[in-house]
């Protein structure tokens, strides 16, 4: 669930330090950092929150190979 709130603001981040604009291929759009840090907040949640317990697992870490 995480990779995706991690992806979409280290993306708003890079576009807002270097000036420029993110592009959604799957929803064909471009989003300004400062639109975008208005717009993933909520899609984030919606999608987390779209997730039923039973339909993942979570793996304990045992440790370094």
């Amino acid at each position: 669930k995480s990779e995706l709130r991690t992806s979409l603001f280290f993306a708003a981040f890079v576009a807002e330090l270097t000036n420029g604009v993110i592009y959604e291929p799957y929803n064909g759009r471009y989003l300004s950092a400062t639109d975008a840090l208005q717009t993933f907040p909520m899609e984030v949640n919606e999608y987390e929150q779209s997730f039923k317990k039973d339909e993942f697992t979570l793996n304990a870490f045992e440790g370094w190979n």
